[in-house]
């Protein structure tokens, strides 16, 4: 019902694989969860997110925060 209504889906709670292909199977593709990361502090969580992806311009904006 949300896709028809033009939302984006996010599951939350994802932790086994088999959730995951589930939720693939059903078009949901954005998950969070245990399966993705646990929880962590939020300095480390940009130092993995920083690891992933290219973003100087945001870690030059959340320095000047």
């Amino acid at each position: 019902m949300s896709h028809a209504l033009g939302l984006e889906v996010v599951a939350e709670g994802v932790e086994t694989q088999e959730q995951r292909q589930f939720l693939t199977q059903e078009h949901c593709s954005t998950i969070q969860g245990y399966l993705v990361a646990p929880p962590m502090p939020a300095e480390a969580a940009f130092s993995l997110l920083s690891s992933l992806l290219e973003v100087p311009r945001l870690r030059n904006n959340l320095a000047q925060a």
